[in-house]
């Protein structure tokens, strides 16, 4: 990777460039020189974005029915929260990620601190595991109810999937997770906005349904619940989204698709949460709703939608195991597949021995407050930046220098 420093201006020397050997190497994903190669880089990114966090929850529909149906309207408010923190927290990890991309800059360690970042480096992969667990868990319950199967069949045969993608490498996992995303995308919005519109009606006596048959709740203040949900679902991605930053270079092509996924991701959460809030009384205490959903609108819709479902929690897991195994110094060759291969069977002995809704409920709330924490350093040392730029440069709120927002030790 070429040393872009200026060099000392003598006359006689000339500046010797760093060896490219000590320095991070991270591959781009295509050309982004033309209009095309753009857009389709930023597609890219917003699918595996989408695809890391439209996992078992929202595509079988328990974190929908928990953390926003349960709410009832409050819940639909709630989905502006989550609008705006993903927006925001999306393009800041993603682009500290791209100014960090020549050093080896541990992002919990330069936003926290060293003791505190040292903690949350070492806690997060833990709850990244126990979500690795939480889609596997998800997986056999779907193959059960749709295909009635044994659920250990689903969770066996996604465990198997998994383990073999994570030994293709980082790249290839974001090629495959980048267009898995936008399908599973579509299907999930066409099929709930379809349930929206044949139940309108029914939207009518959504508090009296929520009465009659209250479904389980994440937490009972629909504020605080969004706002750990959201810090939960986004701190374990912070290894992945800042590594996918380090692959970028350019601010436009690395702001835009953290951003365009914000909207993405919290448009898919209403339909699902506003679908699950018209049919209440047929799928509060079922344990993957809007597969149940598209089973009614027509049987060959119920198995395509599960096959969806299954590709949503795949293009979760994938990532999640990732995470932990790239906290391990080797990284290829048979002792990285060996790493692969250990952690898939954890999380495959986890996700048989504990149930999917259990698992929904307390991971993400558990997970949320190590995400305030985190979350809450990251905006004070924003506000701290910006606060002495404008006393630096008083005439200087935007632009370029917008990009120090996180400042390295």
């Amino acid at each position: 990777m070429t040393d872009h420093s200026t060099p000392t201006s003598t006359p006689t020397s000339t500046p010797t460039s760093t060896p490219t050997s000590t320095r991070p190497q991270h591959q781009t994903f295509g050309d982004v020189s033309t209009v095309f190669g753009r857009i389709k880089h930023i597609l890219l990114f917003t699918g595996a974005q989408c695809s890391f966090f439209i996992g078992a929850g929202i595509a079988t529909g328990q974190e929908s029915m928990q953390y926003f149906t349960a709410h009832g309207w409050w819940g639909m408010a709630a989905i502006i929260v989550v609008i705006v923190l993903f927006s925001w927290i999306l393009s800041s990890l993603t682009e500290w990620g791209r100014r960090h991309r020549d050093d080896r800059v541990d992002p919990f360690v330069d936003i926290c601190g060293k003791f505190l970042g040292t903690i949350l480096r070492i806690c997060v992969p833990v709850f990244v595991f126990m979500i690795a667990v939480t889609m596997f868990s998800g997986a056999g319950p779907l193959v059960a109810d749709v295909f009635s199967l044994p659920i250990w069949v689903g969770t066996i045969s996604m465990a198997v999937i998994v383990a073999v993608t994570l030994m293709l490498g980082f790249r290839n996992l974001v090629e495959i997770i980048g267009r898995i995303g936008p399908l599973v995308i579509v299907i999930i919005a066409v099929v709930t906005v379809w349930v929206v519109i044949e139940n309108a009606g029914a939207l009518q006596d959504a508090n009296e349904n929520l009465a009659q048959y209250p479904p389980t709740k994440a937490t009972d203040n629909w504020f605080l619940g969004t706002v750990l949900y959201c810090t939960a679902v986004l701190i374990i991605a912070v290894p992945f989204l800042t590594r996918l930053g380090r692959t970028d270079r350019a601010v436009r092509t690395t702001v835009a698709p953290s951003t365009l996924t914000g909207f993405v991701y919290g448009g898919v959460m209403a339909v699902c949460a506003l679908a699950l809030l018209a049919t209440l009384p047929r799928t509060f205490d079922q344990a993957t709703p809007l597969v149940m959903l598209g089973i009614d609108l027509a049987p060959w819709l119920g198995y395509v939608f599960s096959g969806i479902t299954l590709l949503g929690i795949y293009s979760t897991a994938a990532p999640m195991l990732w995470t932990v195994a790239d906290q391990f110094p080797v990284k290829t060759g048979p002792s990285y597949s060996a790493i692969c291969l250990v952690l898939t069977v954890a999380a495959l002995v986890g996700g048989l021995t504990l149930p999917f809704e259990d698992l929904v409920g307390f991971v993400y709330p558990s997970t949320g407050y190590f995400g305030l924490v985190f979350f809450g350093m990251m905006a004070f040392r924003q506000v701290v930046a910006r606060v002495r730029r404008r006393q630096r440069h008083p005439s200087v709120a935007t632009g370029e220098q917008a990009r120090d927002d996180v400042p390295a030790h």
